[in-house]
């Protein structure tokens, strides 16, 4: 399976950690990979199982093309309350930023285009009046993000968990907006199964599905009921 460490694939890492997936089992080979637009292409061909990636443009790009793939599951929602993606600011200009406003001619990161982050960005500028086109766009991958402030070749970006506690306890970063306050209840990714596998071995797929819902925080063994033949989603 395709994972991006990142707080939305908590639920895989919790199932991995508790034995969820050994209870049921199965025996997973998990490959890290920066982005999940990266995953597209090994999901639709067999070469990945599942994987969890962002709704993007890349996405509605590749099923557009007439690729295959099962969503079968949330695997993270920016609930109000909860933005655990965080607009965050150079430390250092805490005087001078202090509103999205004052991103304009600023260099400002995220770590893919044409996804949530960009359209989280989007918005923000938006309600001050700017465009992508106000400021210096970069793509850094988020383990590169503590690096680019500390070396102050970024002045802001958008981040999410774990990356943007650890830009915060260093001292590198401080949280100008989080995602909730411009776009609640964002659907953010989703976890997707190959057409293969699940037209090959079904049972397996659903046995996954429970590891995974048990990892998410269900207190009971989840069941499905057997229904008609799965079509791509």
């Amino acid at each position: 399976m395709g994972v991006v460490p990142v707080a939305a694939s908590a639920g895989i890492f919790a199932a991995i950690e508790k034995g969820y997936f050994e209870a049921e089992g199965i025996q997973v080979e998990a490959s890290n990979f920066d982005s999940a637009v990266q995953m597209v292409a090994p999901l639709s061909t067999g070469q990945l199982d599942v994987g969890g990636r962002a709704i993007s443009a890349g996405l509605f790009n590749a099923l557009a093309r007439g690729v295959e793939l099962y969503a079968v599951a949330d695997m993270g929602r920016i609930s109000r309350g909860f933005g655990y993606t965080q607009l965050m600011v150079r430390s250092d200009l805490a005087d001078q930023v202090k509103s999205v406003a004052d991103l304009k001619g600023r260099k400002v990161a995220i770590n893919a285009r044409g996804n949530s982050p960009e359209v989280e960005l989007v918005l923000y500028l938006k309600e001050a009046g700017l465009t992508l086109q106000h400021i210096s766009l970069s793509t850094i991958g988020y383990p590169e993000m503590r690096t680019a402030f500390a070396n102050k070749g970024i002045d802001a970006t958008i981040v999410t968990e774990p990356y943007a506690t650890q830009i915060r306890r260093q001292g590198l970063a401080r949280v100008l907006r989080t995602a909730d306050t411009v776009y609640p209840d964002h659907q953010i990714a989703v976890i997707f199964y190959s057409p293969k596998w699940v037209q090959e071995k079904p049972d397996l797929a659903r046995r996954w599905l429970v590891a995974y819902l048990r990892g998410c925080g269900f207190t009971t063994r989840p069941s499905f009921r057997k229904s008609r033949k799965p079509g791509p989603r």
